[in-house]
C-alpha cells in the first residue's frame, strides 16, 4: 500500500501527460480508421445481371394500364419502342415482345389457311362441283342396292340352313323312337344313313 500512495503523490504529471498521450493516440487511430475509406470498397462496382420489376406506364393526366394478353403469359419484352414523353394514339407500338416472331409467322399461316378455305367455298357455291356431287349420289345409291342384295341372300341361306337342321333332328328323334321300340338296330338308328339298312 506503501507503493501505490508514494507513486500517487510523488508523479501526479505524470499520470496525467499518460492519459493524455493515450487519448489523443486513440483519438488519431479512430479517426484515420472511420474516415478513411478502404480501397476493396472503392473498386467494387455493382452491376445487374437481370432485373425483375413490376411497374405501370403513368400519364400526368389519366392512368392508362398496359398488359399482354393472357396467351403471352411470361413472355418477355426484348425493345422498349416508346420513350418517357412520347405521345401514343391508338394502334401505336409500345414494346416488341421476344415471340414476336413466332407469333407473326403463326398469323400468315393462319390467314394463307383463310384464303384456301374461301376459295374451296367459293367453288362449291359456284356449283363446280356438282356433277361429283351426282356421282357420288349414284355411286351410295349403287352401294345400298348391292347390300340389300347380299342382306336377301345372306337370309336365304340362314333359312336354309335353319331347315335343314329342323330335317335332321326329326330325323334323329324318328330313329331314336324306332331303336327305343326295338323295331332298329344300333347300327340302324345312327341318323348317317350310310349305316342304315333298309
Amino acid at each position: 500500500m506503501n507503493l501505490a500512495k508514494s507513486f500517487k503523490s510523488s508523479k501526479p504529471w505524470l499520470i496525467a501527460l499518460l492519459v493524455t498521450a493515450t487519448t489523443l493516440t486513440g483519438t488519431k487511430f479512430i479517426a484515420q480508421t472511420e474516415f478513411k475509406p478502404s480501397p476493396d470498397i472503392e473498386k467494387t462496382i455493382y452491376i445487374p445481371k437481370k432485373v425483375t420489376a413490376l411497374g405501370r406506364l403513368e400519364p400526368e393526366s389519366e392512368i392508362i394500364n398496359l398488359f399482354a394478353p393472357l396467351a403471352l403469359d411470361g413472355d418477355r419484352v426484348t425493345q422498349l419502342v416508346v420513350k418517357q414523353g412520347d405521345w401514343l394514339k391508338t394502334g401505336d407500338t409500345v414494346a416488341i415482345l421476344a415471340s414476336r416472331d413466332q407469333l407473326q409467322a403463326a398469323l400468315e399461316e393462319a390467314e394463307t389457311e383463310v384464303k384456301v378455305a374461301q376459295k374451296k367455298l367459293a367453288q362449291i357455291l359456284a356449283g363446280a362441283k356438282t356433277g361429283e356431287i351426282r356421282a357420288q349420289t349414284a355411286k351410295i345409291a349403287q352401294l345400298k342396292a348391292e347390300l340389300a342384295g347380299q342382306v336377301t341372300t345372306q337370309q336365304a341361306t340362314i333359312s336354309r340352313w335353319q331347315s335343314e337342321v329342323r330335317t335332321a333332328k326329326a330325323e334323329y328323334e324318328r330313329y331314336e323312337s324306332l331303336f327305343k321300340d326295338g323295331a332298329i338296330t344300333q347300327c340302324q338308328a345312327t341318323p348317317d344313313r350310310s349305316f342304315s339298312v333298309g
